[in-house]
């Protein structure tokens, strides 16, 4: 099984794999994505009898449906699927993990609730995930349309969890309805009552995962929605922590979610954490590691993509725990607001409550700072990466200017031979008539003035050598020295002005 995937349960808690890549396995499957593709900017107009408008939750004054309806038509693809969906009913006897087939009637089998003394909550886990191209990006659900639509119609979402689904920066809700709204929807309102009818709590994450809580005054019931990818770890968390128990509290599961969506991030962080060190290790330098040889060139330039990558994905971490941080301030914030709503008295459930919400406030403070950490370190494996490709291209350019010197030093030696022979030849067609002498009998005689041949050759070579050696010099010694006259004839005037 991918690493990925693992719930809290298997083997090590920790795997050396990146962040999860829900959006990247599976998501490119999308059967209708090219028919998507050409319904980008399309929406349409819905009745008034049809969702959100028939929802008893939805408030006009607070809410936007075109925006909602929008979100579904053109940001959303369906993937057809026989697959199960899986919910979990809180009973009297603790937890029991049920599920239904993912298609319309399994929808309406779901939603009938039993009677209030034998369920009081039910949590439903829906598969969602985001994929990204390239100019675009979409909500994935593996659900028909019309399973979708009939699913936010039953369960009475209200537009503003849609808008949550679809923020990519993540962002939490929270909303008080109360029996006067929208009292054409409205069911199981006494005539005249106009006290708080629901309690809803929404957080969706800047990565995948949603959670959607509603509690309902009048029945007494929760209706918990999560959303997202690896929902195997929260089904792990849940009916293990509560199992057994028969009363459990709304903001009690909130806050096992939450602890989950954390742990998942550290488990990105954990593995984060080791492709860092492994970048360390390759560049050679890092706290654990001393007198290691860096890589080869070739292989260094590869790692550049892999150093992007994991730096890319450290932002990502940080960010999805500041997040989670500001989920934990929203859950402190809603919980005594719910409470005083509830009428409970209980201030022992409230402490409780709050003293593990302080724990995982603790936790994402600290997992802050190590990804903060893990920033400065991928920094630096940047910089030392780039530092190293320079060296290399200076030790090229180095090279390639000593061999330029080498091939300099041989051109001078050619120049010099040059100066000592091309004399000699360009004297030797003047002189080789008058010092050689061949008589009748075809016998050759040298002249005994041939000495002047070699007195003339020596002395132009030394002259042309001398020039050679000198011309430069004396160049720039006239160019420096017009450069020193023309500079102080504006001083002298200058001088002449200041006098007058």
């Amino acid at each position: 099984m991918n690493a990925d995937a693992r719930g809290p349960s298997s083997g090590r808690r920790f795997a050396q794999s990146p962040i999860d890549r829900g959006w990247r396995e599976g998501a490119w499957a999308a059967r209708r994505h090219g028919e998507f593709s050409s319904r980008i900017g399309e929406s349409e107009k819905v009745g008034h009898h049809e969702w959100p408008y028939n929802c008893q939750y939805f408030v006009a004054r607070v809410m936007d449906p075109n925006e909602a309806v929008d979100l579904n038509t053109r940001d959303t693809e369906y993937l057809d699927s026989d697959g199960d969906l899986p919910y979990i009913d809180f009973t009297d006897r603790g937890p029991t993990m049920k599920s239904v087939q993912l298609n319309g009637r399994g929808v309406s089998r779901i939603q009938e609730m039993s009677s209030p003394s034998c369920l009081c909550t039910r949590v439903l886990f829906i598969p969602q995930w985001r994929l990204y191209s390239t100019s675009y990006s979409t909500i994935q659900l593996g659900m028909r349309e019309t399973t979708w639509q009939d699913f936010l119609t039953g369960f009475k979402i209200p537009p503003n969890v849609v808008e949550l689904l679809h923020e990519n920066n993540g962002g939490s809700w929270q909303h008080v309805s109360q029996c006067s709204d929208n009292s054409e929807a409205h069911e199981q309102v006494a005539p005249g009552h106009s006290g708080p009818c629901a309690y809803h709590i929404c957080f969706k994450s800047s990565q995948f995962e949603l959670v959607y809580a509603r509690y309902d005054f009048h029945a007494k019931r929760t209706f918990i929605l999560i959303m997202g990818v690896h929902l195997q770890w929260e089904i792990e968390r849940l009916t293990s922590q509560f199992d057994g128990l028969g009363s459990v509290h709304l903001f009690q599961i909130l806050l096992a979610v939450l602890g989950i969506w954390l742990q998942k991030l550290e488990q990105s962080r954990w593995s984060l954490d080791f492709t860092v060190l492994q970048l360390e290790q390759n560049t050679g330098f890092g706290q654990l590691f001393r007198n290691v040889l860096p890589l080869p060139t070739e292989r260094l330039y590869i790692q550049r993509n892999d150093t992007a990558g994991a730096q890319g994905y450290i932002r990502s971490v940080a960010r999805h725990s500041l997040c989670t941080g500001e989920f934990f301030g929203v859950f402190e914030e809603a919980l005594p607001r719910f409470l005083a709503l509830q009428n409970c008295q209980d201030d022992s459930l409230k402490q409780q409550i709050l003293d593990a919400l302080g724990q995982y406030q603790s936790q994402q403070r600290t997992q802050a700072v190590q990804a903060h950490d893990l920033s400065w370190r991928i920094d630096t494996q940047w910089s030392v990466l780039v530092a190293l490709l320079a060296k290399h291209d200076s030790d090229v350019n180095i090279s390639m200017a000593q061999d330029a010197r080498t091939d300099s030093l041989l051109m001078r030696k050619m120049a010099g031979v040059s100066v000592v022979f091309l004399p000699a030849t360009f004297l030797a067609t003047f002189f080789s008539m008058m010092f050689f002498h061949v008589d009748d009998v075809g016998g050759v005689s040298i002249s005994h003035n041939i000495w002047m041949y070699f007195a003339s050759t020596s002395a132009m070579s030394l002259l042309l050598g001398l020039y050679f050696r000198f011309s430069s010099k004396w160049k720039a010694f006239l160019e420096q020295r017009v450069f020193r006259l023309g500079s102080s004839v504006p001083l002298a005037g200058d001088v002449e002005k200041i006098d007058d």
